[in-house]
This record gives structure tokens, C-alpha cells and sequence, in this order.
């Protein structure tokens, strides 16, 4: 009887954190600038086009391109299997990985970088340390 409570406990609290994330698998993942997404994105799809505000960290893998394009509270985990391209405004730490790399965005904290080839537009700003 005393262990049952403890394992009560636990289970419970570990229940009511999950709830704060939300895990998407699809074959096209894309938002809109009007949305806001306040919980925790894991998302696995084929194609993803981000372009709302995440006020949460934000895990994504797309088999083909991956395109940022929002607003990034958190930290951003992302790989892209051709193309990745941030265009967006990421205030927190970014890490990406993808065959083709470009930043014509505004990164604001650290950066870490897995690619073949990186590219920085003339506006692009990484404000950070970086590591490619």
C-alpha cells in the first residue's frame, strides 16, 4: 500500500507535463503567420513550411524541405533531408541539419549547423556562437 501512492505520484505528474506537447506526423506540415502554437512541437513529416509564432520549443524532421519562417520563442531542433532555410526570427538556440543551409533570418542565440553547404543572405543576423 505505501508504494502504490508514490507510483500514484509519479504517474500523475508525468502525465499532466506531457500534456504540454503535441506530436504530429503528416505529408505536408504548414502554418500561417496568424498562428500561435503555445505548446511544445514535435512534428514528422514530409514537406514543412513554419510561418506562425511558436512559443515553445519546436523538434521537426522533413524528409524533403524544411522552411522556418516564424517567429521562435524556444529552441529549434530541425533537419531537413534536402534543403532547410530559416527566414524567420529565432530568439532562442538553433540546430539544424540538412543537405543545402541557408539563413537569411535573424538567429539571436546559439547556432549549430550539420550541412554540405551553408549559405547567409546579405540580412541575415546570427547573433551567437556558432558552430557549422
Amino acid at each position: 500500500m505505501r508504494l502504490k501512492l508514490p507510483i500514484l505520484v509519479l504517474f500523475s505528474a508525468l502525465v499532466f507535463q506531457t500534456q504540454a506537447i503535441d506530436f504530429t506526423v503528416t505529408n505536408l506540415y504548414q502554418d500561417t503567420i496568424e498562428q500561435t502554437i503555445d505548446e511544445e512541437l514535435w512534428i514528422l513529416t514530409t514537406l514543412a513550411d513554419t510561418a506562425g509564432t511558436y512559443n515553445n520549443d519546436l523538434f521537426i524532421l522533413s524528409e524533403g524541405t524544411l522552411l522556418l519562417n516564424g517567429t521562435y520563442e524556444g529552441n529549434i531542433w530541425g533537419a531537413g533531408g534536402q534543403d532547410v532555410v530559416v527566414g524567420g526570427h529565432c530568439k532562442r538556440n538553433v540546430r539544424l541539419a540538412g543537405k543545402n543551409l541557408r539563413v537569411d533570418g535573424v538567429i539571436n542565440g546559439n547556432t549549430m549547423i550539420a550541412a554540405e553547404t551553408v549559405n547567409t543572405g546579405t540580412n541575415a543576423y546570427l547573433g551567437g556562437d556558432v558552430l557549422i
